[in-house]
Order: C-alpha cells, then structure tokens, then sequence
C-alpha cells in the first residue's frame, strides 16, 4: 500500500465511504444497457451492488482508485482500475478495465490478463486484453 500511495480504503460499503464516484456503474448495469433483453446477476462478480458494498476500493494519491476481487477458483485476484478516477469519462474499456495478475515470488508477476477478466465495455471502448496485446505489440 506504501507503493501505491493510498489516500483511502475502503474495505466494503465503498460508494457510502466515497470511494467510488457518484457516476460508478457496475459490469451488471453496462451489460444490461447493451443488452436489455438478457438478465445478468445483480450480485456477480464486479456487479454494482457487489462492488459497492462488498468489494475492497483503494484510492490513490492521484485519484485512480483500484477494485479488489479474488478469484477463489482460479486463485488470481483480479482487478477493476479506474486510471483517472472521478474525471470522465469513467466507461468501461475507456478508462474503466479489468484485468487478472498471476505469478509466484520466485518468477515475479506472469500473466497479466486473461480473457476471462474482461468484464464490460462500453460501446467503442476496448477490453483490457486487446489494449495489453497492442501496447506490446502481440498478435
């Protein structure tokens, strides 16, 4: 936490401790406003209310603020990061990703990212896998 500069976390009840802006909009909602037709779990993983009321949020000194989620199945924990926090324009695949980290103390972080953890996106934005693999230049 001392790294990461953290002004504040909050360990569950996030939107009430102001951890998340006002506008935060969980996977659940984004999902639903594409698909309306289709039902998604108001209480799955990096859903609203699941997110602001269960999950850890760390805020950062320069306002970003991290979402906690660990995958017990798969025993990565995987992340939601919102990179300029309340500044817009807070949408998923914009400045709003999600991505897993796997890796051991003996080799260091491995794979960031995996398909699985790509939770929402908004229209025109880009899942955190595609913008990782075009920042290294992965086909």
């Amino acid at each position: 936490m001392k790294t990461l500069k953290t002004t504040k976390i909050c360990k569950n009840k996030a939107y009430e401790q102001g951890c998340l802006p006002d506008d935060f909009r969980g996977a659940n909602i984004v999902k639903s406003e594409q698909n309306p037709d289709k039902e998604y779990d108001p209480n799955g993983m990096f859903s609203d209310s699941s997110v602001k009321n269960n999950y850890p949020v760390f805020v950062l000194a320069d306002g970003t603020y991290i979402i906690e989620y660990y995958a017990y199945l798969s025993g990565i924990p995987v992340y939601v990061v919102d990179i300029n926090g309340t500044k817009g324009p807070n949408k998923w695949g914009y400045d709003i990703l999600s991505f897993g980290i796997s890796g051991n103390k003996n080799v260091g972080i491995g794979s960031i990212v995996q398909k699985q953890f790509n939770f929402a996106k908004e229209e025109g934005g880009k899942y955190f896998q595609y913008m990782y693999n075009e920042a290294f230049n992965i086909k």
